[in-house]
């Protein structure tokens, strides 16, 4: 009876396994550095003297090495274990961070960019491992927790961004001196995030036979590829140097970035709680759609506005709107693929990390870098939004009669 009356039904989110929920909270301590992470890195890379092309390079070398190493993780998971594979990512994340904070030599943060891509291959076991412990009419209630839960950790980590501002202004301290402890934080908090995997157990794995490309999906890993492909291009060529846009732009640094991260992270948090009830009304395919090209439509006007108050309202609201179909698009993806190709279609087509998102992605990136090398700062925004278009239009082509098909079913 109390259920009933919660606002955006959390009586949903409180029926997950005790399983699922360890899955959750995994996820939950790692978005604590990814929340600071993802705004200082670019930055650091800047202060301590990388040109931006190298930026790009060494961002790109993350993904393009995810994207490579995602399906054979995701075959392992598959026939061997998804639990150790995903345990395995946080270590690996963990140490590539730590040589942040002992080195700045060009060649070996390019090698930790190689461990970081590591760590995201194993990303595809973390999608298939938690489409396990829930059932179909669970998953996007399930998916909706983890991203609440990593929206909550990311935006709480986004509050140290400041930090090596505060150390450099307040007691001089030099630039590696000042980022240093977030580094060594972020190796802690990822250990720590495998950890507690430890309780997991599996089901029993299938000794099928070794297939590099799902054979019971095959079409629907197709036409997700398709959309994949365009999403992850597009994003290469501008979201992970958006931080860096803002501070070439408008002199913002990590404090003020953190701030806006948070302020997205949480209006995506409250968001995620209400995306079952969203999919349930507009149907996965209406509202994977439709808030894309909105987000699509406030990206593009970002490099027109010259007020950085204006730029910051549509940043926060592009974020917000183009994440906030996520869970979606995952419980979508587990529905439509064979349970005994999970893994392999999530290393294949995931959004943000399966190899037909992360090799356009990388690609995207160091175009995108070279780019801001050359004074282009507002150039990608436009090739991003063209194939944001194209990508949100492919999937609505593909699968817009998925809902109808489904309830002819029933």
């Amino acid at each position: 009876m109390y259920g009933r009356a919660l606002p955006f039904h959390l009586d949903r989110f409180m029926r997950l396994s005790g399983e699922a929920n360890l899955i959750v909270l995994s996820g939950g301590l790692a978005s604590l550095p990814f929340g600071y992470l993802m705004i200082i890195q670019s930055i650091y890379l800047k202060m301590i003297g990388i040109e931006e092309g190298t930026i790009g390079l060494i961002l790109s070398v993350t993904t393009l090495t995810g994207a490579v190493l995602t399906v054979p993780f995701g075959i392992l998971a598959d026939r061997y274990s998804k639990k150790w594979v995903l345990m395995s990512g946080g270590f690996i994340s963990g140490f590539a961070w730590l040589m942040y904070a002992l080195t700045q030599d060009v060649g070996l943060l390019l090698a930790s960019s190689v461990l970081q891509g590591l760590s995201y291959a194993t990303f595809a076991a973390t999608t298939a491992m938690l489409a396990e412990k829930t059932s179909e009419g669970e998953r996007t209630v399930a998916f909706s927790l983890s991203n609440v839960v990593f929206m909550a950790g990311s935006s709480v980590g986004a509050l140290a961004s400041g930090i090596p501002d505060w150390l450099i202004r307040g007691f001089g301290q030099g630039t590696a001196q000042a980022y240093a402890p977030l580094f060594v934080a972020a190796f802690a908090l990822c250990a720590l995030s495998s950890l507690v995997l430890i309780p997991l157990k599996e089901s029993p794995t299938r000794q099928s036979k070794l297939n590099l490309i799902p054979t019971k999906s095959k079409s629907e890993v197709v036409k997700l590829s398709v959309a994949n492909v365009f999403i992850g291009l597009g994003a290469g060529l501008i979201i992970p140097l958006l931080p860096l846009w803002f501070y070439l732009r408008f002199g913002v640094g990590g404090g003020e970035l953190g701030v806006l991260t948070v302020i997205t992270n949480a209006l995506m948090a409250i968001s995620y709680l209400a995306a079952p009830e969203l999919a349930k009304r507009m149907g996965a395919v209406g509202s994977i759609v439709s808030t894309q090209l909105i987000a699509t439509g406030m990206l593009v006007l970002m490099p027109m506005t010259p007020i950085y108050g204006v730029v910051a309202v549509l940043y926060v609201m592009r974020t917000f709107l183009m994440n906030l179909s996520s869970p979606i698009q995952s419980a979508f993806m587990m529905n439509i693929v064979h349970p005994d190709e999970r893994a392999l279609a999530a290393a294949l087509c995931s959004p943000f990390s399966g190899i037909t998102w992360g090799l356009p992605n990388s690609v995207g990136q160091g175009i995108g870098g070279a780019m801001f090398e050359r004074k282009m700062l507002d150039l990608p925004f436009y090739l991003c939004g063209m194939l944001y278009a194209l990508g949100a239009v492919s999937f609505f082509y593909f699968f817009r009669k998925y809902e109808l098909e489904k309830r002819r079913q029933v």
